[in-house]
């Protein structure tokens, strides 16, 4: 993940989480993280394969949606889809 792909993918997790709900990453290979509640948490594991899926959930632990986010794009391009369910939140990104 360079940089901008970085900037993009902080922007989502913030945005879920200031909608409070909690991230877990999937890599495209394995789940590897579950519940996270901060931004250094979710960007620590990203990045390791060219796709990752974010499944955000409340907080009774229920299930909200997903983003998918792709590397390797032009610019502006990581968030590739995302769940109806999420798109109030993710407006505008």
């Amino acid at each position: 993940m360079n940089a901008q792909e970085k900037k993009e993918a902080r922007a989502v997790i913030q945005r879920l989480l200031a909608a409070g709900f909690t991230v877990s990453v999937n890599d495209g290979e394995e789940t590897v993280l579950r519940n996270a509640t901060s931004i250094p948490q979710v960007l620590t594991v990203m990045g390791t394969t060219c796709e990752d899926y974010l499944e955000a959930r409340d907080a009774n632990g229920s299930y909200i949606g997903v983003v998918y986010l792709v590397y390797g794009n032009e610019p502006g391009e990581t968030l590739c889809d995302h769940s109806v369910s999420l798109t109030a939140v993710l407006e505008g990104i």
